[in-house]
């Protein structure tokens, strides 16, 4: 059975190609290019009555907005099931603010390039 994916990405191409092999899979996706968009999606009722199982998103040091919508979900009770996936560019990795963030918000890391085969295994592990 598909999940309820909600996507923050952008990046045009991997945004196709994410819905692509999401999509595939039988997944529910909303998918935003913008933060403050996909922030404003996720104060509508009707997304908190269905909340995403997974939110993946663009994760970059210099860009707060990523980080709003990590503390927006984790602030808010309908929310607490869904699990966070930080796509994180290569010569990021290890930065100071996402350990610090990885650590407290429990966000799951793939680092870019990954496989879909791996985004793929956390989409569907329970």
């Amino acid at each position: 059975m598909g999940k309820r994916l909600l996507v923050i990405e952008p990046s045009l191409t991997i945004r196709t190609l994410l819905d692509i092999y999401l999509r595939r899979n039988g997944n529910q996706l909303t998918i935003f290019a913008d933060y403050d968009e996909a922030l404003q999606a996720l104060a509508l009722p009707f997304l908190q009555a269905q909340p995403p199982h997974l939110v993946l998103m663009r994760l970059r040091p210099s860009q707060q907005e990523g980080h709003q919508v990590i503390e927006y979900l984790s602030q808010r009770p309908c929310y607490t099931h869904t699990k966070i996936v930080g796509l994180i560019a290569q010569e990021d990795e290890g930065h100071r603010q996402f350990e610090r963030l990885i650590r407290e918000a429990q966000v799951v890391t793939l680092i870019n390039p990954f496989r879909i085969q791996h985004l793929m295994e956390l989409v569907h592990r329970d």
